[in-house]
């Protein structure tokens, strides 16, 4: 858990969040045919308290992420494009303690 923590901090905000949800999903997801279906409601502020960030900016990500159609919005849930994640994110090594560090490959229009 720490490594998984300390790796998570070299992140930008983007791939926090992305990486976070991919975890949810695999906590809390029931899978379907367009990905994780999360049933449990998380609060966009539960979201920014697990990747250290903002209510409002972890709004706009998650807007971006739906733009990228990474997520997808029903209701008030959230499914996770898993596959689809997964293909964004490329793993790295880092220079730092051998860690990992993962970088979603579209280019985005706004910095973390």
């Amino acid at each position: 858990m720490l490594l998984r923590s300390s790796s998570f901090l070299n992140l930008a905000l983007h791939e926090r969040i992305a990486l976070a949800l991919l975890e949810l999903s695999s906590d809390f997801g029931i899978k379907e045919s367009r990905g994780a279906l999360l049933r449990t409601s998380f609060r966009h502020q539960d979201i920014a308290d697990l990747v250290g960030a903002s209510r409002p900016r972890v709004t706009e990500h998650l807007a971006q992420l739906e733009r990228e159609h990474l997520v997808i919005r029903q209701g008030r849930q959230l499914i996770v494009c898993v596959d689809e994640i997964g293909n964004a994110i490329t793993v790295a090594p880092s220079s730092t303690l051998g860690l990992q560090a993962y970088s979603l490959r579209k280019e985005r229009h706004f910095a973390a």
